[in-house]
């Protein structure tokens, strides 16, 4: 069901987007095209996005505004990227979500992203704009615990008419336990099973694949994670952070399974 917010006063309720600074912006999606004029984008999209608590008046689950989406200052011929020409309307167009998510203005004003095809105006070849990520507590109920991967592209409706963008999914979380890669708030065998199963493997990795490092890559620093966590749970309500500390015996018999799996993998 599509939802519609009027633009309210109470927008210091809402996380505030951080102020431009003289460089880059730091942590934001940076908007840009290719030299045969498709839209691309640059940003890693292997660490979760964790949303904070809220409990209205405006929003009930959890929100937050990072990433935002910021145009590239300064082309990069070198790898195929250029800035924004003026006449570019760039939006955010949804293509997979799942129940309970929603993107809103960050000027909470009409109707917010809800179904595959909706999509939001992110601005023009200047564009820096923070959207308003939400899970709603009123439909995925207030002891939801876990995240949701949220799938979007880039298109340009102005007169550059640059082709859309390849996709790019953002996974969003109410909480972040360290070698808890399938979100169920334990860390224990089907995480373990995830990370062997992507361990060394060359293509881009994601944080469910037991990339908990954010390099994109599932190697002995994740691995580490795993076992410096293992058997640990989140206490308490899904934003708490709080690890129960394994015993160091049990994370040493799990070290060394672990190892051989390793060893017998790298062997194939």
């Amino acid at each position: 069901m599509r939802r519609f917010i009027p633009m309210v006063s109470l927008l210091a309720l809402v996380h505030a987007p951080a102020a431009l600074a003289d460089g880059q912006h730091e942590g934001d999606v940076l908007v840009a095209r290719s030299g045969d004029n498709n839209m691309s984008w640059m940003f890693n999209p292997s660490p979760p996005i964790v949303l904070d608590p809220v409990d209205g008046p405006l929003f009930y689950g959890w929100t937050g505004t990072m990433p935002g989406f910021e145009h590239l200052f300064s082309s990069q011929p070198e790898e195929d990227r250029f800035t924004l020409e003026s006449g570019a309307s760039i939006h955010l167009e949804l293509l997979q979500t799942e129940e309970g998510f929603f993107v809103w203005d960050e000027g909470l004003t009409g109707a917010g992203l809800a179904e595959p095809g909706d999509r939001l105006l992110l601005g023009g070849h200047t564009l820096h704009n923070h959207p308003i990520w939400h899970i709603d507590s009123d439909v995925v109920g207030t002891d939801f615990q876990g995240a949701m991967d949220i799938t979007f592209r880039l298109l340009d409706t102005g007169s550059t008419a640059y082709a859309p963008s390849e996709s790019f999914t953002l996974t969003f979380s109410t909480f972040l336990l360290p070698g808890d890669a399938d979100f169920d708030g334990h860390v224990g065998l089907r995480d373990a099973s995830a990370l062997l199963s992507n361990y060394g493997r060359p293509e881009p990795m994601r944080w469910r694949d037991g990339d908990f490092t954010g390099d994109q890559m599932v190697g002995p620093a994740d691995l580490g994670i795993l076992i410096d966590n293992w058997a640990a749970t989140v206490n308490g309500s899904a934003s708490s952070t709080a690890l129960v500390v394994p015993e160091p015996a049990t994370a040493a018999i799990f070290m060394a399974a672990v190892t051989a799996l390793t060893l017998r993998r790298a062997r194939r």
